[in-house]
């Protein structure tokens, strides 16, 4: 929802609460009937600003609103920053998956308008934790790491979304007390951190083309610190510009230690790139992981590494291999006369890639033993008139014991 020209800070404030009030208290309503009930109800507001707000997308989608049925217990109403806590929940489904966030304490503020003129609202504090849970018998319970450097306060908050297969519900506990606790003290280290290209894993120097979607593994006894901000947040330097990351991170099911990043950056340029991950944990403790890159020109699809496993051997065989980019993969198999006498397709993806192969021809006899050609080809999805294409050629020893 977007002005067409100018509008004024009052009126605004007034018009987009009505707008979220009417969603909130009507839940049938949709965004688009909002926006002109809101218009009707401020009609003294509407010629010379109301008029002007325009609605992009579907209107007539209504919002998508949980059950409030659930409770979220804080252990003794109170969060303690540099310790470990305990969330519990109830009322829940019987069984479903928690999606539950910490968030730091909130605070009063001011918007100063352009003519001057001051809102006064409360601005939510960064992510403490953003981590999942199982629920069963309708309660969960979890401990999570809130960062040392969160901001104490008395509005602080902790919430849960519980999802089932037919059902969804929520609770929270707002606001919530968040004090200076007491670190154990004892981690002096940074986390510990994994970083790979998806697809990818375990090459230090991968060569690609397409997008790419960078994954890490970060771990630390002291948890990761999301807050956001210079030094509470997780950033990605890619080439030397900083990007905050820290809402692509979750921590594993259940843990408040370990947890995973998974990330895609925008469209990047052919060439060498190095990627750079900075993170702290929640004692204030950085480490950084650095992987470089080279994104392929869109001409260069690549099949590389190609392995068939065993090779030599008789029966089930296995071709093993990593393309640059999804694409539709054909494995054939020829004699040494040049005679196809079976072939395979697959749509793979980008990275690591397995064909099996039973060992047997196009007439589901089995190979005598001896030589053969193998012949991996690739044609990257997408293209048309303009096909981009690779292959791969081996030897495949057939040997059989009668």
């Amino acid at each position: 929802m977007a002005a067409t020209r100018g509008t004024y800070g009052s009126s605004n404030y007034a018009y987009f609460r009505s707008v979220i009030d009417s969603l909130c208290q009507q839940n049938d309503l949709t965004v688009g009937d909002a926006v002109w009930q809101s218009k009707l109800a401020l009609s003294g507001s509407y010629n010379l600003n109301n008029r002007y707000y325009v609605t992009f997308g579907y209107p007539d989608m209504p919002l998508p609103f949980p059950d409030s049925d659930g409770s979220v217990i804080i252990s003794d109403d109170t969060l303690r920053s540099g310790e470990m806590n305990t969330i519990t929940g109830n009322g829940f489904q019987n069984d479903g998956l928690a999606f539950i966030e910490v968030l730091e304490s909130a605070w009063n503020t001011v918007y100063t308008c352009l003519g001057g003129a001051e809102i006064p609202y409360i601005r939510y504090g960064g992510t403490a934790y953003n981590g999942t849970q199982i629920v069963e018998g309708g309660e969960f319970s979890i401990d999570c790491f809130i960062p040392v450097q969160s901001m104490t306060g008395s509005m602080a908050r902790g919430a849960a979304l519980s999802l089932a297969s037919q059902s969804a519900l929520s609770g929270a506990m707002d606001p919530a007390a968040l004090i200076q606790g007491t670190p154990q003290g004892g981690d002096l280290e940074g986390p510990s951190v994994s970083m790979w290209i998806r697809g990818y894993e375990g090459i230090l120097h991968p060569e690609l083309t397409g997008d790419v979607t960078l994954e890490a593994e970060l771990s630390d006894s002291s948890g990761i610190c999301l807050l956001g901000g210079s030094g509470q947040e997780l950033n990605l330097f890619i080439d030397g510009n900083g990007n905050n990351v820290s809402s692509y991170f979750s921590y594993n099911q259940g843990s408040s230690v370990t947890g995973k990043l998974v990330y895609t950056p925008e469209s990047m340029s052919a060439g060498e790139h190095t990627l750079i991950l900075w993170s702290v944990d929640g004692l204030g403790n950085s480490s950084m992981d650095t992987l470089g890159i080279r994104i392929l020109e869109d001409v260069d699809l690549a099949i590389t590494e190609a392995v068939v496993y065993p090779n030599p051997g008789n029966g089930m065989r296995c071709f093993s291999f990593r393309i640059s980019e999804d694409a539709q993969v054909m494995v054939s198999i020829f004699t040494v006369a040049g005679t196809r006498i079976e072939e395979l397709t697959q749509i793979c993806t980008q990275g690591y890639n397995q064909i099996l192969w039973d060992g047997l021809d196009h007439d589901r006899d089995p190979l005598a033993t001896g030589p053969y050609i193998y012949k991996i080809s690739a044609e990257a999805l997408g293209t048309s008139v303009f096909s981009r294409t690779s292959e791969e050629f081996g030897i495949l020893a057939v040997t059989r014991g009668d």
